[in-house]
């Protein structure tokens, strides 16, 4: 009995000691996973900041260029400040990017050549045309190909059978506003029509019309309820022109771009495992200066 209880408290003790160094195994594998889970949290935190950083960076590019192209189209006028504001004007009211009203401004400056060469013309027609699209219930995608088909219409002169086939299809209440306010149509498209194939539906004349129904349109306007695509790009709007402030008054686009940069030089020198912690610990405080940069914005 004895020799089996003593053989008994071997094999008991020869699995206690297997227990334990599983155990110790365990454990060993626990503290690796939560050193990895670790680094991989701040590894994590680090490419969020990364992303919210480009994010600014890319709405300060974008501003720099929009604000570029205004003031080439007003380089000969000199009144790139008033337009600038005017077109940040109604892309507000109108819910609508900022950028959006930049390009119809560029393309129907143009277009517009011989009917009016004051930009306030160009930019009430333009307010016009974002409400009428609105008022119809036009989509932004379908707004935009109408008025590119208008703007190529207008840059010839005259309306035809391509570009009133567009804006039909897309945008029929520009049709039905000119329709109101063209001498001799008294609001009907078919006699709008048949004037077109005719030849006679001419730039100025579709130009005079609108003009003509801007103040009905914008009562039309102004009891619509706001959308929430329309609040986003009004909030869109605002977030862009400050973060193109902060840009201006302290460079932060630049030197978020810098902390990026050092993040990519240390991320390609890993090499070791004791290269990764170092990594990730400058990474940190590259973090750390990109997050100084987004808690100004």
């Amino acid at each position: 009995m004895a020799l089996s209880l003593g053989s008994l408290d071997v094999e008991i003790g020869a699995d206690t000691t297997g227990l334990r160094r599983a155990e110790r195994e365990v454990n060993r594998t626990s503290r690796n996973m939560n050193q990895s889970f670790s680094e991989l949290g701040r590894a994590i935190k680090v490419a969020l900041s990364i992303e919210s950083a480009r994010r600014v960076i890319m709405i300060a590019d974008n501003m720099r260029r929009l604000e570029g192209m205004v003031k080439r189209l007003t380089k000969t006028t000199g009144d790139f400040n008033q337009v600038w504001g005017d077109l940040n004007r109604i892309s507000d009211e109108n819910g609508v990017a900022i950028g959006e009203s930049i390009n119809l401004f560029q393309r129907f400056q143009g277009a517009l050549k011989n009917v009016t060469d004051k930009n306030g013309d160009v930019i009430s027609f333009i307010d016009t045309l974002q409400k009428i699209g609105s008022v119809g219930g036009s989509s932004s995608q379908e707004m935009s190909n109408a008025l590119t088909q208008l703007s190529q219409g207008f840059s010839g002169g005259i309306i035809r059978a391509e570009e009133w086939n567009s804006i039909i299809e897309q945008a029929p209440e520009i049709l039905n506003v000119v329709a109101k306010n063209i001498d001799g149509v008294n609001g009907d498209l078919g006699v709008l029509r048949k004037r077109m194939l005719d030849g006679k539906l001419t730039a100025e004349s579709f130009y005079r019309a609108i003009s003509k129904g801007s103040d009905d349109v914008n009562k039309e306007f102004a009891e619509l309820p706001q959308s929430i695509d329309q609040s986003l790009a009004q909030a869109e709007n605002s977030f862009s022109r400050f973060i193109a402030s902060l840009d201006k008054t302290i460079g932060a686009s630049s030197l978020m771009a810098d902390a990026i940069s050092g993040i990519a030089v240390a991320l390609n020198a890993i090499t070791t495992a004791t290269e990764s912690e170092a990594a990730i610990t400058r990474m940190q405080e590259l973090n750390g200066e990109i997050g100084k940069q987004i808690g100004l914005v």
